[in-house]
């Protein structure tokens, strides 16, 4: 179901992803000590794999960026592609991370 989502996203025309929050939950949690948009602008210049460090992410995962009061969310399309994600209704064990 996951990769039919996928297959669905043209990276390219898309600048919001709107993926259903009840098919996520929380998976790891990886202390980056930067921001939203500096992980965005990171992700723009090398792979996710090398700013995230051994996070070893799926094609379709979530990543979160939690600045304790406005989580961010980021869809993981492939190593050198994330794109912002919006999610409503999203219930978290109180850690940022990546969910799956």
């Amino acid at each position: 179901m996951e990769r039919k989502a996928w297959l669905s996203i043209d990276p390219k025309k898309q600048n919001w992803c709107y993926p259903p929050a009840y098919r996520y939950q929380f998976r790891k949690e990886i202390p980056l000590g930067m921001s939203a948009a500096q992980f965005y602008a990171a992700v723009m210049e090398e792979p996710v794999e090398d700013v995230l460090g051994d996070a070893s992410l799926k094609p379709g995962e979530l990543i979160e960026i939690d600045n304790g009061l406005n989580p961010q969310f980021f869809y993981y399309y492939n190593s050198m592609t994330v794109i912002p994600a919006k999610m409503i209704g999203f219930e978290k064990p109180g850690k940022a991370g990546c969910h799956d």
